[in-house]
């Protein structure tokens, strides 16, 4: 039979696998909800977020409409870049990852 203190250690080291079992799977569930995100630093703030991206992906040869944007809005002024001038940049989460993937090809032909 196990000692109250073999027990406790070993209680404790399995903790630690389980502690850091959690952290990765934070770490994994935190990038997957990153995927179908985008940054766009520098636009004007007065017009609305949605129509900005769709104006953005115009000239880039992508169809966006409203249904393929999730969400989109400004970062807050905490977190814009420090000593970056001009406004917060635009996050924009899209609803399939395939509209995402359009997006990011079309802008690397930009460079």
């Amino acid at each position: 039979m196990k000692s109250s203190k073999d027990e406790r250690k070993s209680l404790k080291d399995e903790n630690k696998i389980l502690k850091a079992a959690i952290c990765s799977i934070e770490s994994s569930l935190e990038s997957v909800t990153r995927v179908n995100n985008d940054r766009r630093s520098t636009l004007a703030e007065k017009e609305e977020t949605n129509n900005i991206v769709k104006d953005v992906a115009k000239p880039l040869g992508v169809d966006i409409t409203e249904n393929d944007i999730s969400v989109s809005h400004r970062m807050s002024q905490s977190q814009k870049h420090k000593g970056k001038p001009g406004p917060p940049a635009i996050i924009v989460k899209f609803t399939r990852p395939d509209v995402k993937d359009n997006f990011y090809r079309a802008r690397k032909q930009l460079k």
